[in-house]
């Protein structure tokens, strides 16, 4: 709560400063030539401009006045509404796998954004010459070096349905979505062929009676299947990736939201209600992303089989689309209906943990004092 708040009141501290520096360059007064920087002014801006891009936002002018890396790094994030928080990098870290981490150099102390690559080793971008260098994982945790990982928070608000799922989507990436989607069409298209290879079988393949024609067939059969279960396989990889990343970032803004709150709040809850809670908001936000993809794969699919129905029965067309109609509006009823019963659900399980938490501690008293 100390770090949170410390925060928040530098931000409000380089907001006047801004508004400050404003002034002055309303009075005439010119800020420093960005291109006139000298090496440590450089790293320092690459790397927070190596930041920023990783939540897609490009890199800010920052006031002439401000020198300070920290003073740098909390304006700049300020203004995009991005936060962080300390960590240790030791064996027992365990982050997101693209997720930036910001650390400082032993001797010079100068700062560097390294990003995980797989599990064994982090790699960083040299800021003069843009190639990567490999850095040993077991090496960075050996040095037990303070790092900081970086999350968008919650709002300081009350946070309703829409201003969740509107936070969840900024958690996803513009390409994350390309390849789902890509994906999707590539796999809606190779489903289409297993209906004319199957005709194909029954039909002419059949008929004709010809074994070679009928294995290059069931060759094709086979490797459409194949190839379908692999596209399908990769789609699902995928969207564990994107599930992964914002449960990781939903967990650490609600964390830093609950550490916010007043101490009135916690007299309300007790240790088992209050994370059953907190383990349910991640629970929310893979059943929005889940509904998500499962709708726009639909989407996808049923546009796909539509097009299919011209050559096959163009008669059937104006009926399936009025079943598709149908049954989008069926699905958003009852995705209204299930998120209302969740949450009364959802509600229902962190009274009974908490419950079940005090019965276990009461035990735990009665066998202290020896009743």
């Amino acid at each position: 709560m100390g770090w949170f708040e410390d925060q928040l009141k530098e931000r409000k501290k380089l907001d006047d400063e801004l508004l400050k520096e404003s002034f002055k360059s309303l009075a005439g007064m010119e800020a420093a030539d960005p291109t006139d920087l000298s090496e440590k002014a450089a790293r320092e801006n690459y790397a927070i401009s190596q930041i920023l891009s990783y939540f897609n936002h490009q890199m800010t002018d920052i006031p002439a006045n401000i020198n300070d890396f920290t003073d740098k790094l909390n304006y700049a994030l300020g203004q995009y509404d991005v936060q962080y928080r300390k960590i240790m990098l030791d064996d027992s870290y365990a982050g997101d796998d693209e997720c930036p981490l910001l650390i400082f150099t032993i001797v010079s102390n100068s700062p560097v954004v390294i990003f995980p690559k797989g599990t064994k080793s982090y790699y960083y971008v040299n800021h003069e010459t843009g190639k990567k260098t490999t850095i040993d994982a077991n090496l960075v945790n050996r040095l037990e070096l303070e790092a900081y990982s970086f999350y968008r928070p919650l709002p300081k608000t009350k946070v309703s349905f829409k201003e969740y799922a509107s936070y969840i989507s900024k958690a996803i990436r513009p390409t994350d979505i390309a390849l789902v989607i890509l994906l999707s069409i590539i796999a809606t298209g190779v489903g289409l062929l297993l209906p004319y290879l199957i005709k194909l079988m029954t039909g002419d393949v059949v008929g004709s009676k010809d074994m070679d024609q009928f294995i290059s067939v069931s060759i094709y059969l086979v490797a459409t299947a194949t190839g379908l279960l692999i596209i399908n396989a990769a789609k699902a990889f995928i969207n564990s990736r994107v599930a992964i990343r914002i449960d990781r970032s939903v967990q650490e803004a609600t964390m830093m939201r609950i550490l916010s709150l007043p101490t009135s709040f916690f007299k309300q809850y007790n240790t088992g209600e209050l994370t059953a809670r907190f383990n349910s908001v991640g629970m929310l936000s893979n059943l929005i992303v889940n509904q998500m993809s499962i709708a726009l794969l639909s989407f996808v699919m049923s546009l796909a089989y539509i097009v299919q129905l011209f050559s096959f029965a163009p008669v059937l067309i104006i009926p399936v689309v009025i079943i598709e109609v149908v049954s989008l509006g069926f699905s958003v009823y009852i995705s209204y209906v299930q998120r209302s019963h969740t949450r009364k659900v959802l509600e229902l399980s962190s009274k009974e943990d908490g419950v079940t938490y005090e019965i276990i501690n009461g035990i735990q008293k009665i066998r202290l004092s020896g009743s």
